[in-house]
C-alpha cells in the first residue's frame, strides 16, 4: 500500500514538475541575474534639499508599506525598507543640490531574492509608489531624466 501510494504521487508529482519548470524556464531565462540588479529612477523638483528631506520623512512614514530606517541630514539621504509579502525591498533617497531652488531625488530600490521578484518587475511599482508618497509633481521638471 505505501509503496502504491509513494509511486503515484511521483508519477503525478514528477510530470507536473517538468510542466510548471518548461513554462517558468523562458522566463527566468529572460529575467536572469538582471532581476536582481538595483533599479534608479532620478527627478528634478522645485524646493530645496532641506524641504524635500523633509517631505520625503514624512511621506514615507504615513505611506503603506514603508517604514523608514535612517535618515541623514548630513548626507541627505534616507533608508527605507518596503514590505509587502512576498516582496521586501531597501529603498535608498538621495537629495541632490541640482540648482538655486531645484533639488535631484535619486531613489534607488534593491530587492530582495525570491521567486516572486524573479517572475515580475516591481521595481518600477515600488518607485511610483514612492513618488505618490512623497508629493512629486506629475509634471516632471524640464531637467528630470529616467535612468533604466
Amino acid at each position: 500500500m505505501i509503496a502504491v501510494s509513494y509511486s503515484l504521487v511521483f508519477s503525478i508529482a514528477v510530470p507536473a514538475l517538468i510542466v510548471i519548470t518548461g513554462l517558468l524556464f523562458p522566463i527566468a531565462q529572460r529575467r536572469g541575474a538582471a532581476a536582481f540588479r538595483p533599479r534608479t529612477s532620478s527627478m528634478v523638483v522645485d524646493g530645496t534639499r532641506v524641504e524635500w528631506l523633509q517631505q520625503c520623512c514624512d511621506g514615507l512614514e504615513s505611506a503603506r508599506h514603508f517604514s523608514v530606517v535612517e535618515v541623514s541630514e548630513y548626507d541627505y539621504k534616507i533608508e527605507a525598507k518596503y514590505r509587502l509579502p512576498p516582496l521586501w525591498a531597501q529603498l535608498t533617497v538621495e537629495l541632490l543640490f541640482e540648482e538655486e531652488d531645484a533639488t535631484r531625488i535619486n531613489a534607488t530600490v534593491n530587492l530582495s531574492p525570491n521567486l516572486f521578484t524573479w517572475l515580475t518587475s516591481p521595481e518600477w511599482r515600488i518607485l511610483g509608489r514612492f513618488a505618490r508618497a512623497v508629493g512629486a509633481p506629475s509634471e516632471p521638471h524640464p531637467r528630470t531624466r529616467i535612468l533604466r
